[in-house]
């Protein structure tokens, strides 16, 4: 059987790199972005259901079937064998790969605000909003990020 090649792998070699990819990542393509969704494949979600307060549909969803949050991404891009987590699971293992404190990890891979929390997702507006946390945690611990070595998964 074929081995599957993996379709985001990250090239960075420290975190600060790593999130500058995650960044681009959800401006490049607002649909895979969701602060509320940890990481989900939605290939088998038909058009028409309304996932996470969108309705799907071939112009609401990503070209790659992939919706996630900043951790969730993350994780997918730098975890060499990349698997569903739970909420706090996928908080604590981006962390650890960032090389972050509990107390940053919240602030980084907190949903948004409560009044955001239903704001749609895929927007290029709600990839703002999420480009924009990423930005102002980068600014604030980027000593800290650039020291942090990443090893880049096998593609």
């Amino acid at each position: 059987m074929e081995k599957q090649k993996r379709q985001f792998v990250t090239k960075a070699h420290n975190a600060y790199d790593l999130l500058k990819e995650v960044r681009t990542l959800i401006l490049e393509e607002p649909r895979r972005y969701n602060q509320n969704e940890w990481m989900s494949n939605i290939a088998d979600i038909p058009d028409g259901y309304t996932h996470k307060g969108v309705i799907l549909s071939r112009e609401t969803r990503p070209a790659c079937n992939t919706v996630g949050c900043r951790a969730g991404w993350v994780n997918e891009l730098a975890h060499p064998n990349p698997r569903s987590y739970s909420t706090y699971e996928t908080g604590d293992e981006a962390a650890k790969i960032l090389g972050i404190t509990t107390k940053q990890a919240e602030h980084l891979f907190a949903p948004f605000d409560d009044d955001d929390r239903d704001s749609a997702w895929g927007t290029v507006e709600n990839a703002k909003k999420g480009a924009r946390g990423i930005t102002v945690f980068m600014a604030h611990h980027k000593k800290q990020l650039q020291a942090k070595r990443i090893t880049p998964p096998k593609a």
